[in-house]
């Protein structure tokens, strides 16, 4: 997913979320969605990770964006738990 930086640094708080979001979701997915379970509970990360929400935001977005800004968006994903699986679109993604 492809971001001008500049306008980005330019936003107001709200939509830079907003386009770390759906940055993030283009990424990553809770395992749920498509990470095999382990034999022993919990998951197997065949496909890569797991990965940390705030670190891969943090090393894309740090830059640009202040950090209490990713960390309120970090707080909105904590439902989820704290791994994350890659998507296939990630650069990482193994088949």
């Amino acid at each position: 997913m492809e971001y001008d930086r500049d306008a980005l640094r330019g936003m107001d708080r709200e939509a830079q979320k907003e386009t770390m979001k759906i940055w993030f979701d283009t990424y990553y997915e809770g395992p749920e969605q498509n990470t095999p379970l382990a034999e022993g509970g919990g998951y197997c990360f065949v496909h890569g990770g797991p990965y940390d929400a705030e670190e891969e935001l943090r090393e894309e977005f740090e830059e640009i964006v202040t950090l209490e800004t990713i960390r309120e968006l970090v707080r909105e994903f904590a439902a989820h738990g704290p791994d994350w699986a890659p998507t296939h679109r990630h650069p990482h993604y193994r088949v």
